[in-house]
Formats: structure tokens, sequence, C-alpha cells
């Protein structure tokens, strides 16, 4: 064994530690390390990135709708059988007790059979509807996927489903009509991987069958058989351009229909046969021809009713409290307000305004008909009067009759209440004296003097005679105080829409008043004999309107 010497060590140790420190030697030492963690890195951030990718997806897909539900839609959209009635109490018998009447009957407006294929819908409906949604949707087929990865990586936006219509489906019958809240994004990713795996399972001829067939077009018609039953009393087979592009109009905005709206439907009528016009669909001349076309409508549903205005408003609360599908599956039992006595009176009446006989329909003359002030008995037939009761209590409608409740008609001297109501809010009483007196105003430079309709002057009146008399001098008077403007800020407080630009500007406004519904008008004044306080049925919107339904229970 050879021993080294303590100096021998030392000058060993000192030359490796010289060694090592040259510049390569650390170089070196450093390689092995970081060449490894860069081949870590490589190898498992794709990895990484993978699983990520894959945990987001799955996420994403956990509660997706499964797009192969769509194929059940013709058997979800059979018609139902059951009904709804709705019922009215009669007039009482000889031991006062008062027994149901059935008034109107809700069915299914879907047939057998309604269920069209797309080789059963005409071009002609197609056209229409295509015109105003995507009129190359049968002409085109979706973007390819990388089209919209590269769009998604170029704008940050995510790619929206490729048609309105695909993006309808979804939105109707894969998430049960709820509406994409803006900024959810997760909502927005699902939709658009919904819209691709319709697209590459289903045509677009078939998601156009779809649609057509159960698209909502207002008074419980889905679909466009149903549709074309309900508003033109036909076959969608036998629809004509200005029908169709009517229906497609309603489509899109089924409160526009031409039962309950008549000028936005034919507005919407003349907007989709511009587009057609524009799609190519229809030449300048047929789009004219089908504007002139008048509209041969269907009896709106309700009208079989013994009381069809009524029925017609107490459908719309039902669908109102309801929605259409769970009113047309049917079996409520529907207690309405109507009064049957009343509502036979309110029937005389109006038959005595429209120039027929008494008791023409068999029955014995009205008692309400001899109550009529002789200048209105023997007044020139009115072609479009109208009748409503309202119950002050709680706002509810006991007797309808004519159109009293959309057509809009001047009120003439029904707008004197709010010429007084004014007045009262600006510090006059009902003990105010106004004169009934000859007078002339000057308005713009020219005179005008009013008159009373039995062409005598009274004297002096306290504003409450006045207005029981419902006079025209004394209210022209009263107008003069507070002014046309302020009258009519008080009908909207009551919850009336006048229109300015209708209405009279000066004084003749105490004997014109303003364009307005009936039953709109009757809600006022009933507000006022309820201490200010509207009553009704409230259909969302904080506006509550004369109700017709007490109950409805279901069978």
């Amino acid at each position: 064994m050879i021993a080294m010497r303590a100096t021998d060590i030392v000058r060993h140790r000192r030359e490796r530690l010289r060694r090592a420190n040259r510049p390569g030697a650390r170089i070196l030492r450093f390689a092995g390390p970081a060449s490894l963690l860069v081949l870590l890195t490589l190898l498992f951030v794709p990895v990484a990135g993978a699983t990520v990718a894959a945990t987001a997806l799955l996420a994403l897909a956990r509660d997706l709708p499964d797009v192969t539900s769509l194929a059940q839609l013709p058997i979800r959209f059979q018609p139902v059988t059951t009904t709804t009635r709705l019922y009215a109490w009669d007039t009482p018998d000889a031991d006062g007790l008062r027994r149901p009447v059935l008034i109107d009957e809700i069915a299914d407006p879907r047939l057998d059979g309604s269920w069209l294929p797309f080789a059963s819908i005409p071009s002609v409906v197609v056209d229409a509807h295509l015109a105003m949604t995507d009129p190359q949707f049968l002409a085109t087929e979706p973007p390819p996927l990388l089209a919209d990865l590269t769009g998604w990586r170029q704008t940050g936006a995510i790619p929206a489903a490729p048609s309105p219509i695909t993006d309808a489906l979804i939105r109707d019958h894969l998430r049960g009509s709820a509406l994409a809240q803006p900024g959810d994004t997760r909502r927005a990713l699902q939709d658009w991987l919904l819209a691709r795996e319709i697209g590459g399972r289903y045509s677009r001829a078939q998601q156009l069958e779809w649609a057509l067939n159960t698209t909502y077009y207002g008074h419980l018609a889905y679909g466009i058989e149903a549709a074309a039953r309900v508003y033109f009393g036909k076959s969608a087979a036998d629809l004509d351009a200005a029908e169709a592009a009517l229906l497609a109009a309603v489509a899109r905005d089924p409160a526009a229909n031409p039962f309950d709206d008549l000028e936005a439907a034919t507005r919407g009528r003349s907007a989709v046969l511009d587009a057609m016009v524009a799609a190519g669909t229809l030449t300048p001349e047929q789009a004219a021809a089908a504007r002139r076309s008048p509209l041969a409508l269907a009896p709106p549903p309700g009208s079989d009713s013994i009381a069809p205005e009524f029925a017609r408003l107490a459908r719309r609360e039902l669908e109102a409290i309801f929605g259409p599908e769970r009113l047309l599956s049917g079996g409520f039992q529907v207690e309405t307000t109507l009064d049957l006595s009343l509502q036979e009176q309110a029937a005389c009446l109006l038959a005595a305004r429209t120039g027929e006989p008494a008791g023409s329909g068999g029955g014995p003359p009205c008692p309400a008909r001899d109550l009529l002030p002789e200048a209105t008995a023997t007044a020139a037939p009115d072609t479009s009067p109208a009748i409503v009761a309202l119950d002050l209590a709680d706002g509810t409608i006991l007797a309808l009759a004519g159109d009293a409740a959309d057509a809009a008609r001047p009120l003439g001297t029904l707008a004197q209440p709010l010429i007084y109501l004014t007045a009262l809010s600006q510090g006059h009483s009902a003990a105010t004296l106004t004169m009934d007196v000859p007078g002339i105003y000057l308005q713009d430079g020219r005179p005008y003097s009013p008159h009373n309709a039995d062409g005598q002057f009274l004297g002096p009146m306290r504003l409450r005679e006045a207005m029981a008399a419902g006079r025209l001098v004394p209210a022209t008077e009263v107008l003069s105080w507070v002014g046309v403007n302020q009258v009519l800020a008080t009908a909207r407080e009551l919850g009336l829409r006048p229109d300015t630009a209708a209405a009279s500007p000066d004084l003749a406004f105490a004997g014109d008043g303003f364009p307005a519904a009936l039953l709109d008008v009757g809600q006022a004044f009933a507000t006022i004999g309820h201490d200010g306080i509207t009553v009704g049925f409230d259909p969302g919107d904080g506006m509550p309107r004369p109700a017709t339904i007490r109950r409805a229970l279901n069978a």
C-alpha cells in the first residue's frame, strides 16, 4: 500500500477544482438536467393540453341535449283530442238557482295528417318563410369545421349556428325555448356543437320540415297546416302567394296576426312579398298583384259562441295564463265572468242600434231596449256599435257585445268625464259653477260656438250636474280652463293610450275626444269608480286588463 503525503493530497484536490471550474466543464455540468427538462416539457405539455381540452369537452357535453330527439317531433306534435270548456252562469230560475251554460269549447286546430312531409309543402310556402329568414338555406351547406375554427381564431368570437332555422330548432326543441344570456360562453359553445351535429346528421330539407310543422302562428295553431286552417279555412296546399306571405310574417310575430292586428299583419305580408322579390322567388308584378288581393279570412276562433267577442277575449286570457302548449293539452273546466242575463240585454241593445227589430231572434223584446233615450232609439242605424259592462269591484267583464276590445272609435262625449276629472285634479270641486249658455270662443282667429244635442241651454250648473247630464256647452267651458293636453295626460294615467295626432287639438275635443277601444275606456271609468285603483287580469306587463276568467279547474 502506498501512502500519500498530505502535500500530495492538497495538490490533487486543487487540480480537480481547477479543472471543474473551467467554462467548458460548467456547461457540460448543466447540459444534462436542462436537456432532460426540455425533453420532459416537450413530452408532457401536449399531453396536459390535450387532457385539459378533453376535460373541457366532457364538461360541455355532460348536459348537452340529444339532437336525435328532433326525429320525435312528428310524434310530439300530434293533435290532442281533449278539449277545454268555458262556462257562464245562466239567468236564475224560479228557485233562484243558476246553472252553468257552455259558451265555448277550445279544441286543437291540428287534424290527423296535419304534419306535412317536406315534399308535400307547397313551394310558395317554403319561399315565403325562407325569404325572411335564410333565402339560401336550401342552396348552401353548413361551413366546414376548419372554416369555423379559423374564423374563431381570427375574431375570437364563438361561431354561431349556420342558419337562423337551425338556431330556432335548438332554441325551441332542444333548449325548451330558453334564450341564451349575453356573455354565456358555455351556452354559446354548446349551441355551436349542437348546430354542427344537426348539420352533420340531418339534411336542410329535413330541418325545414321540422321548422314549418312546429312553428307557432298564434291562436293555438302549431305548424303551417293548422295555421292555414285557422286563418284561411283551407289546407296549406291551397295557399296562394299573398296568404303564404302573411303566414310567414305571423310566424315571426304571432301577436301581429290578422285576427288581433290586421294592420300589422298586412304590413308584415308586404315585407315578406318584398323579400320574396329580392330573393327572386316572385316577380315584382306577382308581388303587386298579391298586395292587391283581398284577404279572405276564416271566422276567428270562438265565433260559434253565444258571446263570440267575449269568448275570444277569454281565449286570449287563458293562453296568457297557461301558455299555448298547456292550453292545447285540454282538460280544463273554466268558469268565466260572463253574466248571461246581462249579455242578453247587451245583445238586444246592439240589435237595436243596428236596426234589427225587437225580438228578431224569436224571443221577447228585451227590457233594456225600452230604457234607451229617445234620441238614441230613433237614431240612424250604427254599423259598428259595441257594449261593455264591467264589475267595478274586481275589474271583470260581465257583458260584451260588438267589437269593444280592438276597434278604436272616436270617444265623442265619453271624453267629458276625463275633462271633469282633470278639473278636479287642478283644484276645482264638484260644486264649482259652470255655465250652460250660448258662447263663442276664438280658436286660431276663428269663432267656435258649441251647442247641446237637445238645442237647449240650462244656465248655471254645478260640475257634478253638468257631467251627469253630459252637456257639451259646460264641458267645453271646463275644457277651456284645463286644456286638451292636460286631459290627455289624465287619460294616460288611467291606462288609455290616446293618439295625440288623432285627438282634436282645440275645444272641439269636448265633443270629439280621441279614438280608443271601448273596453279600454270602460276600464278607465272603472278605475275612476274604484278610487283610482286599476284591477283585473295582469298578463305580466304590470298593466291589468278587464278579466274574463274566474277560475279554471282540471276536469
